[in-house]
C-alpha cells in the first residue's frame, strides 16, 4: 500500500482530473449566480419598456369611416320592462369591415350613452 501512495504514475491524471472538475464546479457556480441576477434584471428591463413595446404593438391604426350603409334601431328590455333604446349606424370601414356607431338612451332618466362596435361586436375607440 505504501508504495502504491508513493508511486509518481498516473499523477499528472489525477492532477488534471481534479482541476477540470474545479474549473467545471468554478463555472457552473458563476453560471447559477448570473442566472439568477439576469432574472429580476429581465423583468426591470421589462417594465422600463412595456409602455414603449404597447405602442409597437399598435403600429396598425384603426381603421377609417368610409361610407354610411345602413341604421338600425331596437330597444332592450329588463325585468319584463322596456329599459333602453338603442340607435345605431353601420359604416363600411377603410380596411373592409363594418363597424357601428351606437347610441343608448334610457329610459328611466333619458341619459344617453355613444359607443362605437367593430365587426366582430367588441366595443372600440371612435375611428378617425
Amino acid at each position: 500500500m505504501c508504495e502504491f501512495l508513493k508511486s509518481q504514475d498516473g499523477a499528472i491524471s489525477i492532477d488534471w482530473v481534479v482541476a477540470v472538475a474545479a474549473i467545471a464546479t468554478l463555472g457552473m457556480a458563476v453560471v447559477m449566480s448570473v442566472d439568477r441576477g439576469t432574472d429580476s434584471l429581465v423583468s426591470e428591463i421589462d417594465g422600463a419598456f412595456m409602455p414603449f413595446s404597447m405602442d409597437l404593438m399598435n403600429l396598425n391604426p384603426p381603421p377609417t369611416t368610409v361610407q354610411l350603409t345602413g341604421s338600425s334601431a331596437y330597444n332592450v328590455s329588463q325585468g319584463g320592462s322596456l329599459y333602453a333604446q338603442v340607435n345605431c349606424q353601420h359604416y363600411a370601414m377603410s380596411d373592409g369591415s363594418t363597424w357601428q356607431s351606437c347610441t343608448q338612451r334610457l329610459y328611466s332618466d333619458g341619459s344617453t350613452t355613444s359607443y362605437w362596435l367593430d365587426g366582430d361586436g367588441q366595443e372600440v375607440d371612435a375611428p378617425t
